[in-house]
This record gives structure tokens, sequence and C-alpha cells, in this order.
């Protein structure tokens, strides 16, 4: 398995890169372009931020790969396995209806090698999920009922601050919804894509943590969901990912509000600091 996670890990900017320059690197010679004329990115800000945020994606994939391949550190390999396992399994099934949508105008002729290629992308990124979903099978964070523990170490407010503002970042750039609302004037269409980045918001939280029981945020900082008085399960994670929904429930917890956590009766702990001390006591 470790061979084959490797591969899989190795393919991930063999594919990224692969895909760049078959598109002749249009995205980067796009970026060039804005940049050599400022004012042209001011009129075309949700474009400009679409392309811009695709390819950081694209070299924290790249990077989070490479770090894996030729870290020293075992504790650091898997800290960045973690990190881009969520992340890349996450990218992939939030734009899976899209390619599907993609796929049934799609003709099979030899004319369309673009059309080829997508689809061969597609499989290449499947397998690789399906490979980084099998390693996690092995090191999954356990369902766990903190209450049950005795000693757990709540991950603080700041920390949360920084998880809110990398996952926000992260779902916008994924799901590409978010910039397209600098780019509308029609008042209708504002509400149809509102309405789609809060869809986008529910599924990017609901699937990381019933998955993976964390957020890519949260795994950057070994940081994991728990129950709390009763286990944490996909229901659980479906509160928390409906709650979210609240206005300003992103900020309650500031003010030590925490309502998403409080009314789905969940919370926020670093990965394995849950345990049990038992009194000499209690032994004899």
């Amino acid at each position: 398995m470790r061979v084959l996670l490797a591969i899989a890990v190795l393919m991930i900017p063999v594919s990224i890169i692969g895909a760049t320059a078959f598109w002749n690197f249009q995205n980067e010679r796009f970026i060039a372009d804005f940049l050599k004329n400022p004012a042209t990115v001011f009129f075309n800000a949700p474009y400009f931020l679409k392309l811009l945020t695709d390819d950081l994606i694209s070299m924290l994939y790249i990077g989070a790969s490479i770090f894996y391949l030729v870290s020293p550190s075992r504790i650091q390999k898997t800290k960045a396995l973690q990190a881009l396992r969520v992340s890349f399994i996450l990218g992939f099934l939030l734009n899976l209806p899209i390619f599907v949508l993609l796929l049934t105008q799609f003709r099979p002729t030899w004319d369309d090698l673009y059309g080829f290629f997508a689809l061969i992308r597609f499989g290449i990124d499947l397998l690789i999920c399906l490979v980084l979903w099998k390693s996690y099978s092995q090191s999954k964070i356990p369902r766990i009922n903190i209450s049950e523990f005795t000693i757990v170490e709540v991950v603080p407010r700041r920390t949360r601050l920084l998880h809110y503002i990398i996952d926000v970042l992260l779902m916008v750039s994924l799901t590409k919804i978010g910039w397209a609302l600098l780019g509308t004037t029609r008042e209708t269409d504002k509400y149809i894509i509102l309405g789609l980045l809060m869809l986008a918001c529910f599924l990017y939280f609901f699937l990381s943590e019933s998955l993976f029981r964390q957020t890519p945020g949260q795994s950057l900082t070994n940081s994991c969901v728990v129950g709390n008085e009763q286990t944490m399960s996909t229901r659980k994670a479906l509160s928390r990912s409906l709650l979210r929904l609240i206005p300003f429930d992103a900020f309650s917890f500031l003010w030590g509000g925490n309502w998403h956590d409080k009314l789905s009766q969940t919370t926020v702990v670093r990965q394995n600091s849950w345990e049990n001390l038992s009194i000499e006591g209690e032994r004899q």
C-alpha cells in the first residue's frame, strides 16, 4: 500500500503539470497579460481571481505532494498527506456534478482531443482519490465522545479563526462560485449565486466532517471534530453544516457563542489529544 500511495501522490503533480502543458499554459498566459495591464484586473476581477486561485490550488497540491515524497520526517509526511487527502478528495467531489454535466455534452470524436484528455484526467483523479481514501481507512480519526475522556485539548479561538479563513478561501476556490458574485450586476443573478454559494458551503463542511472528521483548514493544525455528550456521527456533521448557515454563526465563537458547536453537541479538539487518567486508588 505504501508504494501504491507514493505512486498516487506522485501522479498529482504529474497530472496537473501535464494538463497545464496540454492547455498550453492558458491560465498562466492570461494572468501574465492581466498583470501587464493592471487596469484590466479591476474590470475583470472575478475572472482574474478564478484563474489565480486555480493556479494557487494547483501549486498547493504540487507542493504538498513533493513535501510528502521527499520529507524525511514521518510526522511531517503524515501531516502533508492528511491535508492533501482531505482537500484533493473534497475538490474532486465538489466538482463531480460539473464534470458529469460536461460529460453529457461530450461526443467521442477524434477531432475532440480536449474531450478525450478531460476524460483521461478524470479517470486519473478518480484513481488517485480511491488510493487516498484507501490509505485513510487505515488511519481514520475515530468517532468519539469527549465526555468519556478525562483529558482533551480544545482548540483555541484564534486557531478556529484561522481554520475558518482557510476553509472559506478554499471552498470558494474549489467551487469557483464566489468569484462570480463579484462579476454580476443583475439582482436576480446575485440571489442565485448566493444560493449556490450557501449550498457549496454546506457541502464543503458536511463532506469534510462526515468523511474525515476534519476540514482542510483543521487538518493543517492537527484538529478534528468530535462529539460532546454523544459520539460523533454523520447526523451531527449534518447538523453542524446546516447550523453554519445561520447568519453570523461563523464569528459566534469569538464571544463564546459557538452556535453550531453547542446546538449540534460537537466541538473541535486537537487530534489524538484525548485520554483517560487512571487514579492510583482506583486500581487497588
